[in-house]
């Protein structure tokens, strides 16, 4: 089995050639505007290392971020929010930062709905309830047949995984998971 090494890890720098920002991507991940971080010109993102499977770029990008250290944990001179690795998930915004947010949020003129759009709202709500997808659902083990609307939900609260019922329904025809199928 071969593995695919299609990582990267990049710096932005900053006009004196210092990083500002480590990350890791594929594809055109370092030069997309859709960042917390203000991307920098092409002349100043630096591709570090490539050819990288996932696993390894993570532990690079770890690595690259606890040597230049990060401003929001006074240890360095990156802009990084987390140690790396795995993205947001590890994210814990200060008291200061939440401050900071609520601070720019104060001010800010809200949308309001005229009663008409409420309405119109409210009607197309109504009206995407009729096209809803609904599963009927057989339990092997006591033959019970029942109708879901949600089945996301519903997979999620009585601990079925979604993706194995709908797999296998995609792949044609009746499908049966350990204990549920829909027919």
């Amino acid at each position: 089995m071969s593995v695919t090494k299609l990582y990267y890890t990049y710096a932005y720098l900053r006009e004196d050639g210092t990083p500002y920002y480590i990350g890791k991507g594929t594809k055109d991940r370092a030069y997309n505007k859709n960042h917390r971080i203000k991307t920098p010109s092409k002349n100043r993102i630096k591709i570090l290392q490539d050819g990288l499977t996932n696993d390894e770029a993570m532990i690079e990008e770890i690595r690259l971020i606890s040597l230049y250290g990060r401003k929001d944990l006074g240890t360095g001179i990156l802009r990084n929010m987390t140690a790396g690795g795995d993205g947001s998930p590890g994210r814990v915004a200060t008291k200061d930062q939440r401050e900071k947010q609520r601070e720019k949020m104060i001010g800010r003129v809200s949308y309001k709905m005229t009663q008409e759009q409420k309405g119109a709202v409210s009607k197309r709500m109504k009206d995407n309830l009729n096209h809803v997808k609904h599963y009927t659902l057989k339990n092997s083990n006591t033959n019970e047949v029942f109708e879901v609307i949600n089945l996301k939900k519903w997979c999620k609260e009585n601990r079925v995984i979604y993706t194995s019922l709908v797999s296998r329904k995609h792949a044609g025809g009746k499908i049966t998971g350990d204990m549920y199928s829909i027919l």
